[in-house]
């Protein structure tokens, strides 16, 4: 099977242990590739072709965390771009949706990685039940820093 995979997660070290774990299980065929919330050197030609893009559901800034990767995968989504959202929750089994993988999901990220690569794209609304999941995340981000400076 052909595919191209991006990562995206706040942390370059999960970013590549995904990327790792799927380059062994879905084998060749493919292309991989990771980067990390904020940080430049995403190719944006891969990330606009990517068949799949995966994003880690959190993201930190000024306040904390916030739900960078669900809203990410939300207007991708809109755009009809195939989006995984993955998590260290376990809550997955209870939310049944397909475009959400964590520690609760009843199917390995591979096997859900390699079914979501043969559907077509989902509408934002399938997202629902995880927004409603993680409702006190999903907030504008904050960045007191810049924000400061333009009120000096």
């Amino acid at each position: 099977m052909s595919y191209s995979v991006l990562i995206v997660t706040d942390n370059e070290t999960l970013s590549r242990s995904i990327c790792g774990y799927l380059d062994c299980c879905l084998g060749n065929g493919g292309k991989l590739e990771f980067g990390v919330y904020g940080k430049s050197g995403l190719d944006g030609d891969f990330y606009r072709r990517a068949d799949l893009l995966i994003f880690g559901l959190f993201g930190r800034d000024d306040d904390g965390y916030r739900a960078e990767g669900l809203l990410t995968a939300l207007k991708r989504a809109e755009n009809g771009r195939r989006v995984l959202v993955v998590s260290g929750c376990a809550v997955a089994a209870r939310l049944n949706c397909d475009w959400y993988w964590d520690l609760g999901a009843q199917e390995p990220l591979c096997e859900r990685v390699t079914r979501l690569l043969t559907m077509p794209p989902a509408p934002a609304s399938v997202f629902k039940p995880v927004e409603d999941e993680f409702d006190s995340y999903c907030r504008e981000a904050v960045d007191r820093h810049h924000r400061t400076m333009r009120q000096g």
